[in-house]
């Protein structure tokens, strides 16, 4: 991680606060496994990550966030499957997993629902007043349009 570092020094030594930015592109070097399947939706203050688990239990998955890290685990009972069972084909996958994801100062969970071998985690983005946008109402005035004609 030293080595990597040196790419942000010049940034990295004139910036103040901001390590967790240069520690994030340092995240982005690592590997991401590509278990489970999922797709991330993006909508206009909110976001949801969307897991393909058919075969999951409830209590087999957690969700946790520490330090602007959404860590999704899933750790599977093969102790409840019978012995006698044997695959013909294997093609549905009940591996243990841990997927991570770095989220925004701004994003809050909603919540998170499993329903039909989907595991959805709702996000919503809050945008503080001062950056939200402003209307400007135009006015006219007449009467200085008048004098110059």
């Amino acid at each position: 991680m030293q080595n990597n570092m040196r790419a942000f020094d010049p940034f990295f030594n004139q910036s103040l606060g901001l390590e967790n930015i240069f520690n994030s592109l340092q995240e982005f070097q690592k590997p991401n496994s590509k278990y489970p399947p999922y797709n991330i939706v993006k909508g206009p203050n909110s976001y949801a990550i969307q897991f393909a688990l058919a075969g999951w239990r409830m209590d087999e998955l957690s969700i946790n966030i520490e330090k602007n890290v959404l860590t999704v685990r899933g750790d599977k009972d093969y102790s409840i499957k019978s012995d006698e069972d044997q695959f013909v084909h294997q093609g549905i996958s009940e591996r243990s997993f841990i997927q991570q994801f770095t989220i925004g100062d701004r994003v809050f969970i909603n919540d998170a629902t499993l329903n039909n071998g989907m595991l959805e985690i709702n996000m919503g983005v809050t945008i503080p007043d001062e950056e939200k946008p402003i209307n400007i109402p135009i006015n006219s005035q007449p009467e200085l349009l008048m004098e110059n004609s």
